[in-house]
């Protein structure tokens, strides 16, 4: 459930989540979503992964967000996206790699050395995409969100569940 060993705030929304044993409903008509403690933003080497189960199919679903920053998301045609910086640099998966109600692990790793940066995205533990972009501003400042981008406002709500989100500061995270 969700054990990040983080302060969480819960953002927007009815009162309380809808809990699945271990994992969170997030249910984007409701406009829910978690706050987590700024010092839980990634910096200059990262990793972030998260179980996600979608239950729905919205425009863009958002998994993981540090304002314009560092997103990780879906779309409505079931690819995944990780956007660093903005989104200058981003890689994002074939469209229909996703299942509906099914649980997928998600992996998005970012290096900012060797130069030029490289970013990866990993799909139930199988590599999807690999790019290489020019050095990136990544600043830990940012507040990171669990089920919705936050960029200025809040928006582009996850509909599904979401459990084990977890990010370090190194490249190899466990892909299963």
């Amino acid at each position: 459930m969700l054990g990040l060993g983080n302060n969480l705030a819960q953002g927007g929304g009815s009162l309380p989540f809808q809990t699945n044993r271990y994992s969170i409903l997030f249910t984007a008509s409701n406009q829910e979503y978690i706050i987590m403690d700024r010092d839980s933003s990634p910096d200059t080497t990262f990793s972030i992964s998260a179980w996600v189960k979608k239950v729905g199919s919205g425009d863009w679903d958002t998994i993981y967000s540090t304002k314009s920053q560092v997103l990780l998301a879906t779309n409505g045609q079931e690819a995944i996206r990780f956007t660093v910086s903005g989104g200058a640099n981003r890689i994002q998966s074939a469209d229909g790699v996703l299942s509906l109600n099914t649980w997928h692990h998600i992996v998005a790793t970012y290096t900012r050395f060797p130069d030029p940066d490289e970013a990866k995205l990993y799909l139930d533990g199988e590599l999807l995409s690999t790019t290489l972009a020019g050095t990136l501003d990544v600043p830990n400042e940012q507040i990171p969100h669990i089920g919705a981008k936050s960029n200025g406002g809040v928006g582009a709500y996850f509909d599904g569940y979401i459990d084990e989100v977890a990010w370090w500061k190194a490249e190899d995270p466990p892909l299963g």
